[in-house]
């Protein structure tokens, strides 16, 4: 028996329900989208033929499923088996009838559009076979059908009339409709992510658009989205009673190489080693023809890693390591860490072990002598798999037989805990807490040297690098020391020069609207910011601008990490701040640092945050009402503040308070700029600064005061009276009373320094 189901790449969400409205005779691929989601989210007694089967009749009379037949048997027959059957609409399989039928209620599938799939088998993702047994078959072929739609995020759609078990055919078809399902599509700038992993869907991949069936009686499964070298936003949803109908949409963002890059070991002298806290014991270096001075590893020699090594490899993690075997045996250890974790190399095949549970060697990896390879190992906690890759190829994945736990033991490079010592030389090691995919390994592959800082030329003197950067950090001084003045000084010294005033996004934070934050070259890269490193720099960003100090790293916890032990505190925040930093690399002169005991964002020119310029502009004119005649100092006000509501993407609860107080705040200094501008030569101006209110607070009587003041002015009656019209029905729908002021007292009552 063979089970058809409508590919994935379908144009069109997934929406539930039993039925179609009837229209002309179609092919699928002319259906909207409305209606190619509601075929595609249903199940379907198919049958071959219409032939007299008073069993089908009777079945089909007592269970009513949605019909689907082959097209070449209801040619003729098509009304009596409408009739008989009384539905509305048929789905045929097959090459649409020549000439065109013209009955309603006809849908035309083609062939090749749906993918024919055998059942048991696991060979390949795309055919699955079914075989109904002889024995318990409904209960069977419910089980398969189940397991290959949990595994791979595809409803069923055409399930076959089975004449020796007919009953059996009905029932699949009305629980697969019954089966509570939740659907939606992941994708990457509208092109579909496959091999996506719902955590909590135990062994499902989906790719594209999907549907995954929900147990009954089972609590509300959140989907979890999660691929190597990919964050989703969303990252989480709840399904609930009130949404699980609406399809889910998550999009991808790849995450930047040097993203949760935790350890880097590339030693190439003893100094080094000392500097980054690890110790040495008998690695020698030497000069390679091709890579540079390397570590020799040979008669017990290797590097304890030290302290910091002990936060590696907690969970799901990645190692690249390049090496150079020159001697094969079962004991070749490149990297080991206490008594759950070695990465060797086992008579030549590159092997994880753990001790006690087993060792995964991997047959498909093979590494030669006397040759340098990079060599990587993935692990994934959540789909309990670890990956082996060679030379930035995937070569081998193989299952966990139990879930890997981490240590608080020092990594060891070149050894183990039975000191099983590699022979041979390591280039460097670098170790993340997330999971690398096939395009990471393979790019770090192309470009060995890519996550390596800028070496100084040994050639130079200390000294003469020290006397070099001089001018520079005098430079620096008096530019930081200036930067202080000007907000210390007066405000009627404030000049033009001290707002910037260019219309470029670059080196620019955007607060007002949606998030934005736009590098050295005019790229946005917020979407490069998983959520919690957006919180972070939102939370430290907020607290420098407004306080000017920052904020300590006791708070700091309290608010991004509320309930977390000190020590694992530490470690989440380290790693999340080095991640931070890394990303503000493409902007010039947005740097988190730490001083005075307090998380700082420190932003200097030529980079601005709008938050920050529109506060300096409000005090400006506060300080020096002149300023108001520049009329480019009082546009650059509207502009920042035309972009929207202050973070009107973000709903982090910790926001809510500030989001207010900086509504609030916007409202009092709009409405205090707006009495100091003429309407006569500042109507424009005038009215955009109500526009801004408005998205605050779209009841404000003085804004509404503002717009109909600025249109009657410039003859737009009509306008104002609609604008008039539009505030009396919103303020009646909130409040149920009718608004008392009648328009010509707020349109003409002057109420600003010069109307």
């Amino acid at each position: 028996m063979v089970l058809r189901f409508f590919p994935c790449f379908l144009s069109a969400f997934l929406l539930w329900a039993m039925s179609l409205t009837p229209l002309v005779a179609q092919t699928f691929s002319e259906l909207d989208e409305t209606q190619q989601r509601k075929i595609f989210s249903t199940a379907y007694l198919y049958l071959a033929s219409t032939e007299a089967n008073p069993e089908f009749d009777r079945l089909v009379q007592q269970y009513l499923p949605p019909l689907a037949l082959e097209s070449s048997s209801v040619s003729e027959s098509y009304q009596k088996i409408r009739d008989l059957y009384q539905v509305d609409t048929l789905l045929l399989i097959g090459k649409p009838l020549r000439p065109p039928h013209t009955k309603t209620g006809l849908i035309f599938i083609g062939l090749e559009e749906t993918d024919q799939i055998d059942f048991w088998s696991d060979a390949q993702l795309d055919q699955v076979k079914l075989s109904v047994l002889p024995q318990e078959p409904r209960t069977q072929a419910w089980k398969a059908l189940m397991t290959h739609w949990k595994k791979r995020g595809r409803m069923p759609n055409l399930i076959p009339f089975d004449p020796e078990n007919p009953e059996a055919s009905f029932e699949i078809v009305e629980k697969l409709n019954r089966t509570p399902k939740v659907a939606g599509l992941v994708h990457e700038q509208g092109v579909a992510i496959f091999d996506v992993h719902f955590k909590y869907f135990e062994n499902s991949t989906v790719g594209g658009y999907f549907c995954l069936p929900m147990d009954r009686g089972s609590a509300a499964p959140e989907l979890i989205p999660q691929k190597a070298g990919y964050y989703f936003s969303p990252d989480i949803v709840n399904i609930t009673f009130e949404n699980k109908t609406r399809p889910k949409t998550f999009e991808g963002f790849k995450i930047p190489l040097a993203y949760g890059l935790s350890h880097r070991f590339g030693f190439t002298n003893k100094d080094d080693i000392r500097a980054q806290g690890a110790i040495n014991n008998r690695v020698h270096f030497t000069e390679d023809d091709s890579l540079g001075l390397v570590g020799n590893y040979d008669k017990g020699a290797y590097i304890d890693a030290g302290l910091e090594s002990r936060l590696a490899l907690r969970s799901s993690f990645s190692i690249i390591a390049r090496i150079k075997p020159t001697q094969y045996s079962d004991r070749n250890s490149i990297l080991g860490k206490g008594n759950n974790f070695v990465l060797k190399l086992h008579q030549g095949y590159l092997t994880f072990t753990v001790p006690g549970v087993k060792d995964y060697q991997s047959f498909q990896s093979p590494i030669p002598l006397n040759e340098w390879s990079q060599v990587g190992l993935v692990l994934s906690e959540s789909r309990r798999e670890i990956r082996f890759f060679v030379n930035g190829k995937l070569t081998e994945s193989i299952t966990l037989k139990a879930d890997f736990e981490g240590s608080d033991y020092n990594l060891m490079m070149g050894s183990n805990l039975w000191e099983e010592y590699f022979i041979g030389q390591i280039k460097d090691i670098y170790i993340w807490d997330r999971e690398l995919d096939e395009s990471d390994v393979g790019a770090l592959h192309l470009q060995p040297n890519a996550l390596q800082p800028s070496p100084v030329d040994n050639g130079i003197s200390l000294w003469w690098l020290l006397l070099s950067l001089l001018p520079i950090a005098l430079f620096y001084f008096l530019w930081k020391r200036n930067r202080t003045d000007i907000v210390a000084k007066a405000i009627p010294d404030f000049t033009l020069t001290q707002i910037h005033l260019e219309d470029s996004p670059k080196n620019h934070i955007r607060l007002f609207g949606r998030f934005s934050l736009f590098d050295r070259d005019g790229n946005d890269i917020a979407s490069r910011f998983s959520p919690m490193l957006k919180q972070i720099f939102l939370v430290v960003l907020l607290h420098s601008e407004s306080s000017g100090k920052g904020i300590s790293t006791k708070k700091l916890t309290e608010i991004i990490w509320p309930g977390l032990s000190p020590a694992k505190a530490k470690n989440t925040r380290g790693t999340n701040i080095q991640n931070l930093r890394q990303l503000l690399i493409d902007c010039d002169q947005i740097e988190l640092v730490f001083k005075n005991k307090l998380w700082v964002m420190e932003i200097g020119a030529p980079s601005q945050c709008d938050l920050a310029e529109v506060r300096r502009l409000f005090q400006a004119f506060a300080k020096a009402p002149k300023l108001l005649q520049n009329r480019d100092l009082v546009e650059r006000v509207t502009v920042y503040l035309a972009h929207g509501v202050f973070l009107s993407n973000e709903t982090l609860f910790w926001l809510e308070n500030q989001k207010e107080h900086i509504g609030n705040w916007v409202i009092e200094n709009g409405l205090k700029l707006a009495q100091s501008l003429r309407l006569e030569t500042q109507g424009e101006t005038l009215y955009k600064i109500a526009e801004i209110i408005y998205q605050y607070d779209d009841l404000n009587e003085e804004a509404l005061r503002l717009k109909l003041q600025v249109l009657h002015s410039q003859g737009k009656h009509s306008m104002a009276l609609k604008v008039y019209q539009s505030y009396c029905s919103l303020y009646k729908s909130l409040y149920g009373t009718d608004y008392q002021t009648p328009m010509e007292h707020l349109s003409h009552k002057n109420t600003s320094k010069n109307l």
